[in-house]
């Protein structure tokens, strides 16, 4: 049979140094957990650099390319190109979460051309994208404008919107 000096001497033992180091190890446990949970993989930023990459580069997209030669000029917007259609007949996929808004300006005439990738997305997106649930991207860039074997100073401005 064990004392009361014996039993006291258990239960502050317990109480004054296993528990509290019980506890700071299961906070400190929490913590890292619930860190690494938060912390995952997010692609969209590599993601929508691409896109806009494949957009002001590709031959079949906005990149102007020289008949004769063949050569790709990736700063030189080919207003002929600069479709609705031909871009999402190039570009949307079936998973419908990316929306890009695209837009030109001409820095000469202050004129501005607009064209979309998923258009009806893009337009709702841009509203939601402070609110949260979507990504979005955004990349200026000063370029040539090729018109009619014109070349006309211009501002691309492309918007890629992401849903989480």
């Amino acid at each position: 049979m064990i004392g009361k000096k014996a039993q006291t001497d258990t239960i502050l033992n317990w109480a004054i140094y296993r528990i509290p180091i019980i506890i700071i190890v299961a906070v400190f446990f929490a913590i890292v957990l619930s860190n690494h949970y938060l912390i995952g993989l997010n692609s969209h930023e590599v993601e929508n650099l691409i896109l806009i990459k494949r957009l002001t580069y590709s031959p079949n997209l906005l990149a102007y390319k020289d008949p004769s030669t063949g050569r790709v000029y990736p700063g030189v917007i080919d207003i002929e190109k600069f479709h609705t259609e031909d871009l999402e007949q190039n570009l949307l996929n079936k998973n419908n979460r990316i929306a890009v808004n695209i837009e030109l300006t001409y820095l000469d005439t202050q004129e501005v051309k607009r064209a979309y990738i998923n258009e009806q997305k893009a337009r709702a997106w841009d509203d939601y994208v402070v609110i949260g649930g979507y990504d979005s991207s955004v990349l200026k860039r000063y370029v040539k404008i090729y018109e009619n074997g014109e070349l006309h100073p211009g501002l691309l401005r492309i918007k890629v919107l992401i849903k989480k």
